[in-house]
């Protein structure tokens, strides 16, 4: 990951660590100037996706990634961090082909 470009998308996925790139590969989270704290808890986060795709805890899920991407947020604030709103996604999937009812950028 180029550290000049200083954007990411918070997001899970199967086997991620919760990091993307703005053209959608995942981020080299190693690579990403972040407190190990942080880290830490965004594995963890990360690795709860399976069970949200199963439709459990969606909501407990969205709520832990989005203060992560605001945590994120605080400790990179010249970058810029998009979260991608799981719950929100899913109720606009075959709605909404806009992206900004459910991704949007973490301002503070």
């Amino acid at each position: 990951m180029s550290i000049a470009k200083k954007w990411l998308r918070v997001m899970g996925d199967h086997e991620a660590c919760g990091l993307w790139l703005k053209r959608g590969g995942e981020a080299d989270i190693s690579k990403v100037p972040l407190s190990p704290a942080l880290k830490e808890r965004l594995k963890i986060w990360a690795k709860d996706y399976p069970y949200v795709e199963a439709n459990q805890g969606t909501a407990a899920y969205t709520a832990e990634g989005l203060a992560i991407a605001q945590l994120i947020k605080a400790e990179l604030p010249a970058w810029t961090i998009v979260y991608f709103d799981e719950e929100a996604a899913e109720g606009a999937m075959g709605v909404s082909p806009d992206r900004t009812s459910y991704e949007y950028e973490i301002l503070s």
